[in-house]
């Protein structure tokens, strides 16, 4: 293949041009960005189905700041936008509009969520519920919740703190079979 002429203006654009973007290809090789300038691109998104993100973009009034999990990405009509998330069936935004979670908004996302389910806010405990810490595997059934939560093995109540570090809901009240409603 024989090389292209160009004028020593052309040749200098390209060595400045070489010169000062290398960096800007974020690994790319020249005959990449040569192919895309000629061929045409399509992007590679950056988040994919099952990404935690969250939402940044204020004008998002109902889903502004909170953790959620792409559910879909699709093709985007918009002008200046390639792709669309959908995000657990709450609405769909674009790449500018989101950033990854990190890993402990994840995890308080995925207690909220759990939480949830049960009907519950996240640590909401009620009289009647079981607890069982982690690691001694000790049961503690809840009596009173009254500044703290009382069990009936104690008179002093167990400390918020040491029940989300050391304990887990092993039964809700309402779902208990041992005792009558």
């Amino acid at each position: 293949m024989d090389k292209v002429k160009i004028t020593q203006e052309q040749a200098d654009a390209i060595k400045h041009f070489k010169k000062v973007y290398p960096e800007k290809f974020r690994g790319m090789r020249y005959q990449e960005f040569y192919d895309a300038l000629i061929n045409g691109y399509e992007i590679e998104p950056e988040f994919k189905v099952g990404d935690w993100i969250v939402v940044t973009f204020e004008l998002h009034t109902t889903i502004y700041g909170k953790t959620m999990k792409i559910t879909n990405v699709d093709k985007s009509h918009a002008v200046g936008h390639d792709i669309c998330f959908g995000l657990d069936g709450e609405g769909i935004v674009y790449q500018n509009e989101i950033r990854h979670a990190t890993p402990e908004e994840i995890e308080q996302e995925k207690e909220r969520r759990w939480w949830n389910k049960h009907g519950r806010d996240v640590w909401e405990l009620k009289v009647g519920d079981v607890l069982m810490n982690k690691y001694d595997r000790e049961i503690f059934h809840v009596n009173n919740i009254d500044g703290g939560v009382f069990t009936e093995y104690t008179s002093d109540f167990l400390v918020w703190r040491y029940l989300k570090e050391e304990c887990k809901v092993v039964c809700f009240a309402e779902n208990r079979l041992d005792v009558s409603q």
